[in-house]
């Protein structure tokens, strides 16, 4: 009896331990953000607004360009590292500099890429 007992008390704390030490995120990304998209030499690719749902590590987010165009994709948060899909042919990856503002570099369609910032909205 005792060694049951004693390998439920090492098997809670071994569970306790692991979602301590499980990856987290630093910030929570939900809510909207205005953001702009550059090519490498400066010049804006796309600019907007991009809402994301769900909860602080996944989810999905609605995108609204400059040219009133509705996209939907999806996102990854681990620590500061983010990774945002736009319909599923443009992805963004970039950090967290603070809670209110990203940043990276994306890729889209055809090879475009370059760098964008974004920041939350009140």
């Amino acid at each position: 009896m005792r060694k049951v007992k004693f390998a439920l008390t090492l098997n809670l704390l071994l569970v306790f331990l692991l979602q301590a030490c499980a990856p987290g995120t630093e910030f929570d990304i939900r809510g909207t953000w205005s953001y702009t998209l550059l090519f490498g030499d400066g010049v804006t690719y796309d600019a907007g607004m991009i809402t994301f749902v769900g909860d602080p590590a996944d989810g999905t987010c609605a995108e609204i360009n400059i040219y009133q165009i509705d996209y939907e994709g999806s996102y990854h948060v681990r620590g500061v590292d983010v990774t945002i899909v736009i319909n599923a042919v443009e992805t963004w990856t970039g950090s967290f500099s603070d809670a209110d503002h990203l940043g990276g570099t994306w890729e889209g369609p055809a090879g475009v890429s370059g760098t964008w910032t974004a920041a939350r909205q009140p």
